[in-house]
């Protein structure tokens, strides 16, 4: 049996408001721009930790370097959002997640914006059993110099 974990490294600078982000195959981080009203999925090469050296690709981890502007939101999540299934069998998936953080980018404050998705999962889910855990991390620079935050 082989066993590997996930892992998303986001470095935040708040006096400059860089991020920069690093993935180890987990789920794509979504920036939500405030000026573009848009929710993009940064998608970076990686390989989960703990795979054998005979699994691995040959090139190392890459990292994404951006500047959170005023308005705009970093969102980490892991597979449990987007895998969640109905009874159906149907997943939450990427494309529901995307547009549930654009249409609530602007609007929501972190914590908001993770209640809503934690709803949104459950709508969906319905009385399907848990697949998964869910866990979530919202970070919303102010448009005042104050940066807030929520987890779940």
């Amino acid at each position: 049996m082989m066993s590997f974990i996930t892992c998303c490294v986001a470095v935040l600078d708040t006096h400059t408001n860089t991020v920069e982000i690093a993935n180890a195959g987990h789920c794509e981080p979504c920036i939500f721009s405030h000026l573009t009203e848009q929710t993009e999925m940064i998608s970076l090469p990686g390989f989960p930790l703990g795979l054998a050296r005979s699994l691995r690709p040959q090139s190392g981890y890459e990292k994404y370097q951006t500047t959170l502007e005023p308005g705009d939101t970093l969102f980490l999540y892991s597979d449990g959002v987007v895998e969640a299934r109905n009874k159906a069998g149907e997943l939450y998936e990427d494309e529901r997640l995307i547009k549930l953080l654009t249409r609530a980018g602007n609007r929501l404050n972190p914590k908001e914006i993770i209640d809503r998705v934690v709803q949104e999962v459950e709508r969906h889910i319905g009385n399907a059993p848990p697949s998964d855990d869910i866990s979530m991390i919202a970070f919303k620079r102010q448009k005042t110099p104050n940066l807030q935050t929520a987890t779940k």
